[in-house]
């Protein structure tokens, strides 16, 4: 969890257990305790908070954080109490987190910033023993120039949730004008029972904002019977240790005058660039395998332990043998056809085969699914690709595949390897390693076979483990290896459009025809937005040569007549909504308003490694793009490619490594014909080429007959840049945005 108060519209807290709707004297009784843990926090001795002067050196930040802290107990002592409430008395966990910001507004952004706070107000989960409540409680005040301090009522709190699931709420923040400072905090205790071996919380506090911070401090009090981890990274402060007068562990950060970073969100790893510090609370144990292989004594820190100690506890929860074949559903038919035949087959091809129908069997296969919503969401899953890509290793296994490693490794955005601080940070692949070495990464239902996820591209000395040992062999005993992955190129990553452009513009606009090409990365979030999965799966079922259709197939089941009426509607009402998503495609690549909308279709899936491209087409008026001059108009081509990135005058003094997505291609094919009577001019004009070692943008124009014909290709080559080249990355980038002015007339002979 990100431990600092983020300055938005909405400061949420989101819980995601259950919620019990407040009887009238659970009410009564959390008011009491909202006032009690105001009154503390307001009294609290820390000097940062009664500062009111700003330096002069950050007159002109929209906002400025006077100060921000982070303050964090864990107990298990015998009490149950919220900062000296009483509240019965019983053995149990409690881990308490407040966490407190007053900040500056400076200007009209930033009051509107901090017009209102929301906040999740109160969860109650039910473990087997005992009750685990999470309550949250705000405080807000505002302290105007001249000293006057007027806090918010507490029944000035608006519930806009009020379900058994859940509840939420808010606050406004009434009168707040530019010059006014605003103390808030969040306060949440967790109440959870007797806890087992492992994790208690997991924190992370990133040493950096996009706005300046005078000083920002973290304070825990741990009692003995955990452990504490922590690391800092790339320049990071350090966490202090120390005692307390009860004997518990503490640990304290400071950083003074942290400021505004202006890149932060261009292009970074921020774990890899930017200061942070992290901190686990771990339930202590002097037995070896409490939850952890690797077990930590109770009352010690534990200061930047190598990643051995975390790959261990992810080994240990990962069974040792190897799992048995199984039947694949529909498709088991053609799976035991393959099995038969597959020492004649090529490795790759069984390995593709092998592949699918996996795919087949996890995301599209109909034997005891009931849900209906859950078919037809499925296109739009977000999957947990660890479980995925371990199912997959484990399947390749069951099916004699030698050399089939599980991939232990970090994403780009995520720490190294060597400086992870949980097991939550390790993510998995599958690969072969038979004669060379084969990568599967899992990350929606339309991943194809071979598919590496951008995030690991390009990576040295992956860790590879050979999970096929004796069942009585633990995590230890695992044989590991290392692995290189390779990375894509800019044209195995594509976004291509092909545009005709026709007739004179009417009130909707251009008539345009469009057909795009999507290739490698730039596909997935399309597919999950326009594949709908009735197409999807009919396309692998003929693939299998399963010859019943999915109504069919449910229709001749005994128990599953009913249900075939059921999907059969759910697909036609889903098919009759696939133009709304069509039509929100093009409006959000292209930024311009589109209607009269039609011919709209997929030509290609792109769903399998043997046929990658995703293809679809459709016709529309486009608006946005024209204007009439007199007998003449102008057609506005630069705009086709959207809203380019543009570099801000701050953003343009770079000091840190370039992190990319991919390396990439984007290119536009535009065909625009000129009507009858007109002439176009302005094509020579639009010609322009910048190529250089990190990319090129470059666009060919030429008059044809009644045809002006266009090519644009932007290219990004590499995924990652060193920073001496972000010069040369502008070069490319302005170039883009310079071309978004590009213009063509049709004049009137």
């Amino acid at each position: 969890m990100i431990c600092f108060l983020k300055k938005s519209l909405l400061l949420l807290i989101i819980l995601s257990s259950s919620v019990l709707l407040f009887a009238q004297k659970d009410v009564k009784q959390y008011k009491e305790e909202a006032e009690a843990i105001r009154k503390e926090v307001w009294a609290w001795n820390r000097p940062e908070f009664a500062v009111r002067e700003i330096p002069s050196e950050y007159a002109n930040a929209s906002q400025v954080v006077i100060a921000r802290h982070t303050e964090i107990t864990a107990d298990s002592k015998k009490k149950a109490k919220f900062v000296g409430l009483g509240m019965g008395m019983y053995r149990q966990l409690t881990l308490t987190e407040i966490e407190r910001e007053i900040v500056k507004v400076n200007d009209k952004s930033a009051l509107e910033n901090y017009s209102e706070i929301a906040f999740t107000q109160i969860e109650k989960r039910f473990g087997f023993f005992s009750a685990n409540t999470t309550k949250i409680y705000v405080g807000v005040r505002v302290i105007k120039p001249d000293g006057t301090v007027k806090e918010i009522n507490s029944d000035d709190i608006v519930l806009t949730k009020d379900e058994k699931r859940e509840k939420q709420a808010k606050v406004a923040i009434p009168d707040l004008q530019v010059g006014d400072m605003v103390d808030y905090f969040l306060a949440k205790q967790q109440s959870m029972g007797q806890a087992g071996a492992g994790n208690v919380a997991n924190y992370t506090f990133p040493i950096f904002d996009d706005s300046p911070v005078m000083s920002m401090s973290v304070h825990c009090e741990v009692g003995k019977k955990y452990a504490i981890e922590y690391r800092s990274y790339n320049g990071a402060p350090d966490f202090k240790q120390s005692t307390s007068e009860n004997d518990d562990n503490m640990l304290d950060l400071v950083q003074k005058n942290i400021a505004a970073f202006t890149e932060n969100n261009l292009w970074i790893s921020p774990y890899r660039q930017l200061p942070v510090a992290r901190m686990n609370i771990v339930m202590g144990s002097k037995a070896k395998r409490a939850g952890k292989l690797t077990a930590r004594m109770p009352g010690e820190f534990y200061r930047n332990q190598p990643s051995n100690v975390f790959v261990q506890d992810e080994l240990n929860t990962i069974p040792a043998g190897v799992y048995s074949r199984y039947a694949m559903g529909e498709a088991n038919l053609y799976y035991n056809r393959l099995l038969k035949n597959k020492n004649t087959i090529p490795l790759d091809s069984l390995l593709g085969e092998l592949y699918y129908l996996q795919r087949f069997y996890n995301f599209l296969d109909l034997n005891g699914v009931t849900n209906v919503e859950n078919i037809i969401n499925m296109p739009k899953l977000n999957l947990s690709s660890n479980r995925y890509n371990y199912l997959l290793h484990r399947f390749f296994q069951a099916n004699d595949v030698n050399y089939s490693l599980l991939l232990l490794l970090t994403p780009r955005a995520g720490p190294l390897f060597k400086e992870i601080m949980n097991t939550d940070d390790i993510n998995y692949m599958a690969c072969v390693q038979n004669r060379g070495v084969r990568f599967f990464g899992v990350t929606s239902i339309f991943s194809p076979a071979f598919y590496i996820p951008p995030y690991f591209e390009n990576m040295e000395r992956v860790l590879a483990v050979d999970t096929k040992v004796p069942e009585n062999v633990g995590p230890d005993g695992y044989v590991q290896s290392f692995v290189d992955i390779p990375g894509s190129s800019a044209d195995q990553n594509a976004h291509i459009e092909r545009i005709n452009i026709s007739g004179l513009p009417d009130e909707n606009g251009l008539q345009v025809s469009r057909r795009t090409t999507l290739r490698g990365h730039y596909k997935a979030d399309a597919q999950q937005h326009l594949i709908l999965f009735e197409d999807y799966y009919e396309a692998e079922r003929l693939e299998f040569k399963i010859e019943q259709s999915a109504i069919e197939f449910l229709e001749n089941g005994k128990k599953t007549k009913k249900f075939a009426e059921e999907l059969k509607a759910a697909f036609d009402q889903a098919r009759s909504k696939n133009k709304e998503a069509f039509e929100t495609e093009a409006k959000e690549w292209f930024e311009q308003e589109v209607s009269k909308f039609s011919d709209y279709k997929i030509e290609n899936m792109g769903v399998r490694h043997t046929n990658p491209d995703f293809v679809y087409s459709s016709k529309f008026k486009m608006n946005g793009i024209s204007k009439k001059a007199g007998n003449n108009y102008i057609i506005e081509v630069g705009k086709l490619q959207g809203s380019p990135l543009k570099i801000a005058p701050e953003q343009r003094k770079r000091t840190l490594d370039i992190y990319m997505p991919f390396a990439r291609s984007i290119r536009y094919e535009v065909v625009l014909e000129v009507p009858e009577g007109y002439t176009a001019e302005g094509v020579n004009g639009l010609v322009k080429k910048v190529d250089n070692e990190c990319g090129s943008f470059i666009c060919e124009a030429k008059a044809d007959g009644n045809m002006v014909l266009i090519k644009v290709e932007k290219i990004y080559k590499n995924a990652f840049e060193p920073v001496a080249n972000w010069d040369k990355l502008l070069e490319i980038i302005d170039a883009s945005a310079d071309w978004e002015n590009a213009k063509i007339l049709l004049k009137k002979k």
